[in-house]
């Protein structure tokens, strides 16, 4: 699934507007010297540098809480706030150009799941809204993504954001080096099909390091004991996806959003987690 992600960001060629092109143009330059010098960058600085800035951007995915309170907002005031606010912290958007992505953040709304770029439409109350954020410095990278909810909160809503919550909870809980990638997978799967919700069976967490995406893959469902052990030292980050309905996903036409293809309720919430010889280090603040 890695390979697949990954070939498929390479892949497509979506269909951008001028403004998602100067995003784009904007830090291309500056994303690719990141990744050059991240590659020479020892592992023991990659985790180092990854404790300081994942919890920078948790802190500002937060903050677009306050962003959601407006009466009118859109997704694309959510990607000029973003930017700014890396700006100020001279990071950098790592999705802005990634295989050709033609943004600096995913806005998933609704039935809307991953990879959705953000647009002008205006984010009615009531909606749940998923946000994708990657960050890099010139020495590691940092990803989080966070549903919220625009508005009052339904007992629906609440029952799916709140199984993707506990399964990335009870995700975490098995980063344990004697435990197998596995394990963890099937911790997620559990959790969210308990709560009659749904996990995503295309996409799935990943491994971090010299590269923003790297083995090994993390699923939302599995066996126990099943898959590669979970090493000390790695980086893991651990993305629980689910879904209201038992569904297929489908793209949308610009090549890029994943949608579930029956309509209904799609959260996501991810964590990065550093594998440690007594346990795991939370890195990302998962307390929003």
């Amino acid at each position: 699934m890695i390979n697949k992600l990954l070939s498929r960001f390479r892949a497509r060629q979506p269909k951008v507007n001028d403004r998602s092109f100067d995003v784009v143009e904007r830090y291309a330059s500056a994303n690719r010297d990141a990744y050059q010098q991240i590659q020479n960058v020892s592992e023991e600085s990659i985790i180092a540098e990854s404790r300081r800035v994942a919890p920078i951007v948790s802190d500002i995915l937060r903050s677009v809480k306050e962003l959601l309170k407006r009466e009118r907002v859109t997704g694309k005031d959510i990607q000029s706030y973003i930017l700014e606010r890396l700006d100020e912290l001279q990071l950098y958007p790592a999705m802005a150009g990634y295989g050709g992505f033609p943004a600096a953040i995913g806005v998933s709304v609704n039935s809307q799941l991953i990879h959705h770029p953000p647009t002008d439409e205006v984010i009615t109350d009531g909606s749940v809204v998923t946000i994708e954020l990657g960050a890099s410095s010139t020495s590691a990278y940092a990803s989080q993504t966070w549903t919220f909810v625009k508005g009052d909160a339904s007992k629906q809503r609440l029952n799916i954001c709140n199984a993707a919550l506990d399964a990335l909870s009870c995700g975490i809980e098995k980063v344990w080096s004697s435990n197998r990638v596995g394990d963890i997978s099937f911790a997620i799967q559990s959790a969210v099909e308990n709560a009659g919700c749904h996990v995503v069976r295309e996409y799935c967490g990943y491994g971090m390091g010299k590269n923003r995406i790297q083995d090994p893959q993390i699923l939302c469902f599995g066996r126990p004991d099943t898959g590669p052990k979970v090493q000390v030292g790695r980086i893991l980050n651990i993305h629980v996806m689910a879904t209201e309905k038992r569904a297929k996903i489908e793209h949308s036409s610009d090549g890029w959003g994943v949608s579930s293809a029956q309509g209904g309720l799609c959260v996501g919430y991810s964590a990065m987690v550093l594998v440690t010889e007594n346990g795991h280090e939370i890195l990302s603040d998962i307390n929003m």
